[in-house]
């Protein structure tokens, strides 16, 4: 017998403007009629954050701070009085791993004397370290279908965006694609277009936010979506169920643009669909760059593999590596990267895909790219442990930048290895960004 369950995709807090980004859900589970477990599985959250609290909130919204309202509990269930969320003896906490990306899974039971249906749709809240709240959802009924694949888009302002140089869009969108064919889009943005009624948004076939975004997806009548709706700051929140995506999956949308309109149908705020990272375990393959000349970068490589029987798949390849600044590899110059049937950087050994992909630095080192490539007669065994090979200075293998060893990702025995280092590598890239566009 299945249990009644709850569950919430957690974004920022209203208005919350601290270092943090935590992203993921938490699900409430009912045991009997007042008694549930709360289960969080999120990332992103402060650093060793130990007994943090977490909450249910008397509010129905993560929009504004104060309609996000109190804590939320019957005061005639409890025999001690006050707050028992915030009791000396309640065990409504979580922990932080001390890793950099704040990587949490875990559990508890509580009751807040109202049961399954007098907590759906109200807010669920996490704190940090000194009390501040940093990440809320809503909680809603789960339903029975099942989240196959998940894309995300990290939400900022299309380049020609007209909405004012005080004004810096920010947040996330996700859409998670079901086994029953429809996708649910959810997103959570701040400071976009203001006042914005029944306003569009689409899925462009174009994939960078810094030129022509291109036209729509084929297959979509996006005039059917869902639209949103903004208030005075341009802040906005949204969570629908879409059907209409006529057979196309999460691989159709994979790098593709996300873009949000004004009332008058311009371009304003804009991201790219991005794999979920929480997901494709099985056919996923990330490597830690490893230095071989004289550059000393960090940073995560990653791959995911098309699931399919067919002899030619879609490749999906992401690099987020910093100090990498080379002359010969800067902004408008190219240089070479090789797959190679090597295990180790120091026996790189000979080149499996010659030419594989060309990477390019910007002024300060940043590689920051993705594409999508068709392969033929490979297969995630096949590049499991092999070699990426980045060349430096006029493309010589002795002259290498630096090198990848590819790794299967539930294999990885260490992979807080490799989200400390991803995780600096966003903060250093989102501060860049951050930079780049406040003051166009």
């Amino acid at each position: 017998i299945s249990k009644p369950k709850l569950e919430a995709r957690m974004g920022l807090f209203p208005h919350y403007d601290g270092v943090w980004r935590p992203e993921g859900i938490i699900r409430v589970t009912y045991q009997d009629q007042f008694t549930f477990n709360v289960t969080m599985d999120m990332t992103r959250l402060e650093h060793t954050c130990e007994n943090c609290l977490v909450a249910i909130m008397s509010g129905m919204s993560c929009d504004d701070p104060f309609k996000v309202g109190g804590f939320y509990y019957h005061p005639g269930k409890f025999k001690q009085t006050g707050n028992p969320w915030t009791a000396p003896d309640s065990n409504t906490v979580y922990t932080t791993s001390g890793g950099a990306t704040g990587v949490l899974k875990t559990d508890f039971q509580f009751q807040n004397g109202y049961d399954y249906g007098d907590n759906v749709g109200h807010a669920i809240v996490a704190f940090g370290k000194n009390g501040e709240p940093i990440s809320c959802g809503i909680l809603r009924a789960q339903e029975s279908s099942i989240i196959e694949n998940t894309l995300k888009a990290k939400m900022r302002p299309h380049n020609q965006a007209d909405i004012g140089k005080n004004q810096f869009p920010s947040g996330r969108l996700t859409i998670e694609f079901l086994n029953d064919g429809r996708a649910v889009f959810s997103g959570l943005i701040n400071g976009g277009a203001k006042n914005c009624v029944e306003c569009k948004m689409s899925v462009r076939k174009f994939n960078t936010c810094d030129g022509f975004i291109g036209d729509p997806v084929n297959g979509v009548d996006w005039n059917t979506i869902a639209s949103y709706t903004s208030d005075e700051n341009g802040d906005t929140q949204f969570d629908f169920v879409f059907d209409g995506l006529n057979d196309l999956g999460h691989w159709d949308f994979m790098t593709k643009i996300f873009i949000l309109h004004d009332q008058n149908g311009r371009v304003t705020t804009c991201g790219k669909l991005m794999p979920g990272r929480e997901l494709y375990e099985a056919h996923k393959l990330i490597g830690k760059v490893e230095e071989v000349g004289k550059t000393k970068p960090y940073g995560i490589v990653t791959f995911f593999l098309e699931e399919t029987e067919k002899n030619v798949k879609r490749l999906f390849f992401k690099f987020d590596l910093g100090n990498l600044k080379i002359a010969s590899c800067g902004p408008g110059k190219w240089c070479r990267i090789t797959l190679n049937t090597g295990k180790s950087c120091e026996f790189p050994g000979n080149t499996k895909l010659g030419g594989f992909v060309q990477w390019s630095s910007d002024a300060e080192g940043f590689v920051d790219f993705d594409g999508l490539r068709f392969i033929e007669d490979l297969t995630i065994e096949d590049l499991d442990g092999r070699t990426l090979i980045m060349y430096g200075e006029n493309n010589n293998p002795k002259d290498a930048a630096a090198c990848v060893v590819l790794r299967r990702s539930n294999a990885i025995r260490n992979p807080e290895d490799y989200n400390e280092a991803l995780a600096e590598q966003e903060l250093r890239l989102a501060e860049a960004d951050q930079a780049r566009y406040r003051y166009r």
